[in-house]
């Protein structure tokens, strides 16, 4: 049987893998080839906050917060 916590870790993958494809494929689009990339940011820190945020609203939140 699958456990919360490994529910909340494939959720997050796929929230991680999802955010990093956007990045990627908004700085490789044909239009921006030989471009510098338009698209940056701090996606270490965003898929910390996924981290955060997945155990907040899928474990600690209640219905009525």
């Amino acid at each position: 049987m699958t456990s919360p916590l490994e529910l909340m870790q494939v959720v997050r993958d796929m929230v991680a893998k999802g955010a990093l494809s956007m990045v990627d494929e908004a700085n490789h689009k044909p239009g921006n080839r030989g471009a510098k990339p338009k698209v940056g940011g701090h996606q270490a820190s965003s898929m910390s906050s996924v981290d955060l945020l997945m155990a907040l609203y899928l474990h600690a939140l209640r219905p009525g917060d």
